[in-house]
């Protein structure tokens, strides 16, 4: 939670998924599974969640956390299960904890979201039993056709959900090995622009991607999560290099900012789509284009003069090689904006491009993310600053030894056989940006 603190993270709280075997005993409701079970004690539940965030947010300070949520998917069979309707169970759930939290005088340090679920008949029914409890409604969707999302599931969706209330994407993904070849995540009519840039432009105001690693993990129930084909990382101990989809993602978790405004936006061909946000006077357009012909761009503002400089960079689907670098697209041409612009490199390949007015992402690159020398021998490590100027910074981020000023590692006097080490190299100008290379000692 530190860590996502500085960071600047936002963080969604969710409260109640999956129960470790320390609660079974008096959590769970008996007869049910205890690791999926709903809460047995409704008001118990709610007052342990107020409890919670006093904890966190007011004696810890952790002021990130922003929104509460409740289990994952209710509706499935694989959590919150009770007796009885579902539906009925979990809205009354909500209903304690909002009325334990406006009790405590604790409502106001989180805003309330739900249901979590992929099943639209559930917002249907918690728009019609606790809309005064809920301050926006979310829903899961994955593997959608671009045309598909835009045409029906984004519209109908949107049609249950009053108009003064947000609806939030908390998770999609796309496969790599979809049983749909046409709506994986490297295809135009898939992917994670269909989702979006038509979400944005339909409406949809939040889109939290499933799942950034494919971490495994056990607990005393048996439980695991791993091996997602749809991660941005493997699991780690497996391999150091991110997947494919890591790429576009991070080119647009990068540059579009943070609670902005979506612009109307439209397009003259079907093979391009593109959606606008703007955040204080900073400007980002990402376009998506599939690969037919060759184009050029054009964006035009209208009466609109946009007197700053467009930095374009761009993610070519399928061609990008992964890298433990994790290098996002680096610049690769700059526009003054005016009242128009045009892009005459665009090319005839399926490519997502990011123009933004933000400042660019310093990175840097490592000669070597991963690598080994014997515990008696120094080796020479190497990095370059990329999308800024000047050198780096070498420091030990973990481990025995020490780096010299020119990035000489030196192991220390009583390394060991199988010792790992992490050296860093920061950027002089923004030491924000910094690689990691990881020393095996033999």
């Amino acid at each position: 939670m530190e860590a996502f603190q500085k960071a600047g993270t936002e963080v969604e709280l969710n409260f109640g998924w999956k129960n470790g075997e320390s609660i079974h005993s008096w959590f769970c409701i008996p007869g049910i599974q205890p690791e999926i079970s709903a809460p047995l004690d409704l008001e118990a539940y709610a007052r342990s969640c107020s409890a919670l965030l006093h904890q966190l947010i007011n004696v810890k300070k952790f002021t990130n956390i922003k929104y509460l949520a409740f289990y994952n998917e209710p509706e499935g069979y694989w959590d919150f299960e009770c007796y009885g309707d579902q539906r009925v169970y979990y809205a009354d759930m909500v209903r304690a904890v909002h009325n334990r939290l406006v009790k405590d005088g604790r409502r106001k340090l989180v805003k309330i979201w739900g249901p979590e679920g992929s099943n639209p008949s559930w917002l249907s029914f918690m728009v019609n039993r606790i809309d005064d409890c809920l301050d926006a409604y979310t829903y899961h969707n994955y593997n959608a056709r671009a045309e598909d999302l835009l045409l029906n599931r984004f519209p109908s969706t949107l049609d249950m959900i009053p108009q003064n209330k947000p609806l939030y994407l908390t998770e999609y993904g796309m496969s790599t090995d979809s049983a749909n070849p046409s709506a994986t995540l490297n295809s135009y009519q898939g992917g994670h622009g269909g989702y979006l840039i038509n979400g944005a432009n339909s409406g949809i105001g939040c889109f939290l991607f499933w799942v950034l690693s494919g971490t495994w993990f056990d607990t005393d129930g048996g439980w695991v999560l791993g091996g997602i084909n749809s991660s941005m990382w493997e699991i780690p101990t497996r391999a150091i290099n991110p997947n494919q989809v890591y790429y576009p993602l991070s080119l647009m978790s990068r540059y579009i900012p943070g609670h902005s405004q979506v612009l109307t936006t439209t397009v003259n061909s079907d093979d391009i789509r593109a959606a606008t946000f703007k955040k204080g006077n900073d400007y980002t357009i990402v376009v998506e284009c599939d690969s037919t012909v060759d184009k050029n761009i054009t964006v035009d503002f209208g009466s609109l003069n946009v007197d700053k400089k467009f930095y374009k960079h761009v993610y070519i689907v399928n061609e990008t090689v992964p890298d433990g670098n994790a290098i996002i697209p680096l610049v690769s041409g700059t526009f003054n904006g005016g009242r128009s612009f045009k892009d005459n490199g665009v090319g005839s390949k399926h490519i997502m491009i990011v123009y933004t007015t933000l400042p660019t992402l310093t990175q840097v690159q490592m000669d070597s993310v991963k690598t080994q020398t014997s515990r008696t021998q120094p080796i020479q490590l190497g990095a370059t600053v990329l999308d800024n100027t000047g050198g780096v910074t070498w420091s030990m981020a973990y481990g025995k030894g020490s780096v010299s000023a020119s990035g000489l590692y030196t192991p220390a006097a009583d390394a060991k056989a199988g010792d790992m080490v992490a050296v860093k190299a920061a950027s002089v100008k923004d030491p924000s940006a910094y690689g990691i290379t990881l020393i095996t000692l033999q």
